[in-house]
């Protein structure tokens, strides 16, 4: 697999206010303020998105899961993959395929199960919130009761939920629905450039392949442009994924929307935008400290055999060390000095398999590994109390310590 080094640099584009930046179609709706308003906070022992965080921090404070080979504590069967996980009020919201599933945290027994399938992307204060396709569908995290839909004309991709509105992206841009009943109050036209989405200390954040963008909100009201930084290259569209905010510190990932040999990892600090090439194919990458942790695969066909791991510092200038681990693996989960990830290549086969690694934040060293069922790539993972919640072929487990 090719090497970390160092590519280019980017000095920041920053855009206050409108020009050349987002067109904006001015429809508001439904501007009423909302019964339901809600914070995302930093509730340690939940992991509301599939990144852990509202900020996309995978970082888990308090939690300190084997450092040492685990052992599966329990098993909840999936009727297909288990691709996406979230931790809320105990309770585990797994989705596959075909079906959304809802788990005791403690012994895995079944709360509720919804028979379609989605992508489950956020919970927060007793809802959760699943992608399907085109349709955003609002549930109860108690019993799976459908509280609203709304469908849009275009995949929905990413949504958070803050202060009375639900934020979502989709190809033709950001749009702000009413938490109470899913209806629309406001669209950001992107030019069909779809985004994943981050919340620090109240402020929106919206990465995009052409630019970086913090908002400030105003409840019901369309959001204003604080700040903008440029994200685009001339030789590639990179289409990002989840970014990462800690602390003032922006860090993106992504994927060559062409298949390219290369993708920059991308670092916003202090209004400079730092940028170095890695893999084809970057997860959201992972702040401790003075260390950036970054985990990527070639995701052409047929070259998704391993992965490679690496730490670097905030400015990408100094590469602290790399691991080359097997199959493609997912973002890196983080807690208690030990970073977690894993996967499987994909496979229709009934002879799927995968591997799960515990690596040193420190050194990259490999404390311990050990085969899993396989997963469509990255395996989703979460970090609870001295625990792994791990999903794959095989549906959702919990590993603890032996």
């Amino acid at each position: 697999m090719p090497a970390l080094h160092r590519r280019t640099f980017l000095s920041a584009g920053i855009c206050l206010g409108l020009s050349g930046c987002l067109n904006r179609f001015r429809d508001d709706r439904n501007t009423e303020p909302a019964d339901r308003r809600v914070t995302p906070d930093a509730n340690p022992t939940d992991w509301p998105r599939p990144t852990r965080s509202p900020a996309n921090n995978l970082v888990s404070p308090a939690a300190t899961p084997p450092k040492t080979e685990p052992t599966v504590e329990w098993q909840v069967d999936t009727p297909t993959t288990c691709d996406r996980l979230v931790i809320v009020d105990k309770t585990i919201v797994a989705s596959t395929a075909e079906s959304v599933h809802a788990v005791s945290l403690t012994d895995g027994t079944e709360r509720w199960r919804v028979d379609e399938g989605g992508r489950v992307v956020n919970a927060i204060a007793g809802r959760c919130y699943v992608i399907r396709a085109e349709t955003v569908i609002a549930l109860t995290v108690e019993t799976g009761e459908t509280i609203w839909e709304h469908e849009f004309d275009r995949w929905a991709i990413d949504l958070i939920e803050l202060d009375g509105t639900v934020y979502v992206t989709t190809d033709e841009g950001l749009f702000g629905l009413h938490a109470d009943s899913g209806e629309k109050r406001w669209h950001v036209d992107s030019d069909g450039r779809e985004g994943f989405l981050a919340v620090i200390d109240g402020d929106l954040q919206w990465a995009n392949d052409r630019q970086y963008t913090i908002f400030a909100v105003d409840g019901a009201h369309e959001p204003t442009i604080d700040q903008q930084y440029s994200l685009s290259t001339e030789t590639s569209t990179i289409r990002p994924n989840a970014p990462t905010v800690v602390d003032g510190t922006i860090v993106i990932g992504g994927a060559d929307i062409n298949f390219g040999a290369e993708t920059p990892v991308r670092v916003i600090d202090r209004d400079v935008v730092y940028s170095r090439v890695f893999e084809p194919y970057m997860l959201t990458p992972a702040i401790v400290d003075d260390h950036v942790i970054v985990a990527g695969y070639d995701n052409r066909s047929g070259a998704m055999e391993t992965s490679t791991v690496a730490a670097c510092s905030h400015d990408l200038d100094e590469r602290l060390w790399e691991t080359t681990v097997d199959e493609p693996v997912g973002a890196p989960a983080v807690a208690d000095g030990v970073m977690y990830t894993g996967g499987g290549y994909p496979t229709q086969s009934d002879d799927r398999r995968g591997k799960l690694y515990a690596l040193t934040v420190d050194t990259g060293d490999v404390l311990w590994e050990i085969e899993t069922a396989g997963a469509n790539a990255g395996h989703p993972l979460a970090l609870v109390g001295e625990s792994i919640v791990l999903g794959s072929h095989d549906g959702i487990s919990m590993l603890s310590p032996a």
